[in-house]
């Protein structure tokens, strides 16, 4: 099993690495039963093209002019 190696890998948890096994594989199958995420209903695709000379606003950095 690759999460009992990875998790051998780097002694985690040092204790309890039975159930640390078993809490992975038990969220693994509830993300994978999910059927509430359906890739081709309803779902939103955002595109974004970019032109060369476009500025593009940034949110928290001040513009640096690189020479």
């Amino acid at each position: 099993m690759l999460i009992k190696k990875f998790l051998k890998k780097h002694k985690y948890p040092p204790e309890g690495r039975a159930e640390a096994l078993q809490t992975v594989m038990m969220q693994c199958e509830l993300w994978a039963d999910n059927e509430d995420f359906d890739r081709g209903k309803d779902s939103i695709r955002y595109d974004v093209k970019y032109t060369r000379n476009e500025n593009i606003k940034l949110v928290a950095e001040e513009q640096i002019n690189y020479k």
